[in-house]
């Protein structure tokens, strides 16, 4: 098993590659995005015009 290495306060896996790690951000962003269109339906609702 290899160990992580710490790079600015978060753990890395020494053999991910360049791609994995930005696939990984991009779908933490998708996440993150999703979860605030989430977040306002549940504090908005479906109609917040009205």
């Amino acid at each position: 098993m290899q160990r992580p290495t710490t790079s600015g306060g978060r753990r890395l896996w020494a053999d991910r590659s360049e791609a994995e790690t930005i696939d990984r951000w991009k779908d933490k962003k998708v996440s993150e995005e999703a979860n605030a269109r989430y977040n306002e339906l549940l504090y908005y609702g479906l109609n917040p015009d009205e």
